[in-house]
């Protein structure tokens, strides 16, 4: 599975501000609703994938017309130890110096939810589990020192990530990176039964457990 590399930017998101409200426990990813954010987010999600425990997905996934967009949110909302979480990884990746990295932000958005259209059409069994829906991000807009410009840019530049924005003000430059397109949080479901009108029943699988997921 190929992983961009802003894949620590993600590790620690918690909020989505918007029609739904997200928390978080930190120290185990774990989303409300069943998605838990990655350890390796990525371009490429085989979404409606068979999900075997310890391994991950196996398969190809769902086919593009049993796909669906189910809410968008054009920003995320960070509590305060979270977004702090994320700008470390963020300057981590980039390869900022300390001091550089205590004095960056960012700002999430442009986020959306990919899942499956029809559980039916996957074929598969009671008892079975499979990757249900996966959480995209597109824009991040990062934070600097005006001293630490340089060292930004150039972080940005050896990571291949376009810059398609930027402003200053008040000694700080904000630079805008869109086109991430990054997967970086997910949730698995496991089917129980077919329900008394023939739909499918299930259940989310509270710890899915996987290499760099």
């Amino acid at each position: 599975m190929r992983c961009p590399d802003l894949a620590g930017l993600l590790l620690l998101l918690t909020a989505l501000s918007g029609c739904a409200a997200v928390s978080t426990r930190i120290g185990g990813r774990s989303l409300l609703g069943g998605y838990k954010i990655m350890d390796a987010p990525t371009a490429d999600m085989p979404i409606g994938a068979l999900w075997k425990q310890g391994y991950g997905p196996v398969g190809p996934g769902a086919t593009p017309d049993n796909l669906v967009t189910r809410r968008s949110f054009s920003s995320l909302t960070l509590n305060r130890a979270a977004r702090r979480g994320v700008e470390v990884q963020l300057a981590n990746y980039l390869g900022l110096q300390p001091e550089s990295s205590a004095r960056l932000t960012a700002t999430i958005s442009e986020v959306s939810i990919a899942s499956v259209r029809d559980v039916g059409a996957l074929g598969y069994q009671p008892g079975d589990a499979f990757l249900s829906d996966g959480m995209r991000a597109s824009k991040i807009a990062i934070s600097t020192e005006s001293e630490a410009e340089a060292q930004l840019v150039a972080g940005l530049q050896a990571r291949g990530l376009r810059v398609t924005g930027q402003g200053s003000g008040g000694g700080r430059e904000v630079l805008t990176v869109e086109g991430v397109d990054l997967f970086f949080a997910y949730r698995v479901v496991r089917l129980k039964s077919r329900g008394r009108r023939g739909g499918m029943l299930t259940r989310v699988l509270k710890r899915p457990r996987a290499p760099g997921w």
